[in-house]
């Protein structure tokens, strides 16, 4: 288990199919999180969690980088139909490169 990682908030779910019973739930990364403790095992875990604070270097190789990002994202939904309008939307709207790679990065992962 990853000691760092991303605080999450449900954007969407959604149930398909009758026969397998499918639920896919769509999340938004909030902020980069450290676990300090664990304060439960049973039956499920649960942390006292530290933000990680995040630097953003505003310059043009950010600026390309993202652009290049969000390009290959909209290049590849174009080829997976399954892909929620939504999600792709958002995608094209993002403006800071922290919230592309705290919501991406473990979702594709």
């Amino acid at each position: 288990m990853m000691s760092t990682g991303s605080a999450r908030q449900p954007r969407r779910t959604l149930c398909q199919g009758h026969r397998n019973s499918t639920i896919r739930l769509f999340v938004q990364g909030i902020e980069r999180i450290k676990i300090v403790e664990f304060t439960q095992t049973e039956p499920y875990l649960m942390a006292k969690v530290q933000v990680v604070p995040d630097t953003v270097e505003q310059n043009v190789e950010t600026q390309a980088l993202m652009r290049n990002t969000v390009d290959l994202f909209r290049r590849m939904s174009a080829l997976m139909p399954y892909i929620p309008e939504e999600l792709i939307m958002a995608t094209l709207s993002v403006e800071d490169p922290r919230s592309l790679l705290i919501w991406y990065r473990p979702t594709c992962a």
